[in-house]
């Protein structure tokens, strides 16, 4: 077992496909959305966190981290065939890939923030409700089995939930980590039900951006401003960028007359790069420093 504390939840072997050696010493060029500046880091700086895979199992803390890292050899190893051939993956390597995208997806900072919030927004409704009147609140405590000698006096603990100041309601990361584990594969299954299309540029049409959170999910046809926009979704599209050259574009619905390879233009590079950066947790990755028009939203 690891004692490993700097855990990525996007790969240092995937982000040095957008550095300009991809070699060990690579450098990336790191845009900060919240910070508005650029800076230079290596991949193992970035998109990690302390203990984001740890848990609480005596002498197992590292589990999820080490079982992560004996997945990412094979990745890599795909990620790094791919690059090199710039052909279009076969069934076994495509399904590798699309593990890696659920995997990234799942167990990310930003997928556990928007987790965060919806959980604490339940609490807080269910604090709402249980504090609603005396009766209803001596009546939850009886049912969550504490003796009636034992709960605290209702005025005494209104006052407290309704002075937000003194308390920060937080969910246990083991939470979020059962939850990725249990919806792994459920989401790979979704996205091997896709149309998958391989993007190809060069050194003479423009290179491709990453992220801290490189999958973009866009509906095709306009929704309303209420409607959300799922992996399950028809008429939906999903981007991932795979290196500096290469990307992929998966649809339900195949795309006529066209092959499994498409050659990039600088338009489709640039509209894949916007939905990149708008689907973006905090931080952006290139070889080097890029002007993005904010005024167009891909986002659908």
């Amino acid at each position: 077992m690891s004692n490993t504390r700097n855990h990525h939840y996007v790969s240092q072997f995937y982000l040095k496909g957008f550095s300009k050696n991809g070699g060990t010493k690579a450098k990336l060029f790191v845009y900060d959305k919240e910070q508005r500046k650029y800076f230079q880091s290596n991949p193992r700086n970035i998109a990690s966190k302390r203990d984001f895979n740890r848990i609480s199992a005596k002498d197992s803390e590292n589990y999820i981290e080490d079982h992560q890292a004996n997945m990412e050899s094979k990745f890599a190893s795909v990620f790094r065939n791919l690059t090199e051939s710039r052909e279009y993956p076969d069934d076994e390597d495509l399904s590798y890939i699309l593990t890696f995208i659920a995997l990234i997806s799942l167990r990310n900072p930003k997928t556990r923030a928007i987790f965060d919030k919806f959980y604490i927004d339940i609490a807080e409704k269910f604090n709402s409700i249980t504090m609603a009147s005396e009766e209803i609140y001596i009546d939850k405590c009886l049912q969550a089995g504490i003796k009636k000698e034992d709960i605290i006096p209702y005025e005494k603990q209104k006052e407290f939930i309704d002075n937000k100041n003194r308390y920060t309601l937080s969910i246990n990361q083991e939470i979020h980590i059962q939850a990725e584990h249990q919806n792994i594969d459920y989401l790979s299954e979704l996205l091997h039900k896709r149309y998958w299309y391989l993007i190809k540029s060069d050194e003479t049409i423009g290179e491709f951006i990453t992220s801290d959170y490189p999958v973009s999910l866009i509906s095709l046809v306009k929704l309303p401003k209420i409607y959300g926009v799922g992996f399950g979704m028809q008429k939906t599209e999903v981007c991932f960028p795979i290196s500096k050259y290469l990307a992929l574009i998966g649809v339900f619905e195949e795309y006529d007359n066209i092959d499994k390879t498409i050659i990039a233009t600088k338009e489709l590079i640039e509209t894949i790069n916007l939905r990149t950066y708008s689907f973006t947790y905090k931080q952006v990755y290139s070889t080097k420093q890029i002007n993005f028009d904010l005024s167009k939203d891909t986002r659908t």
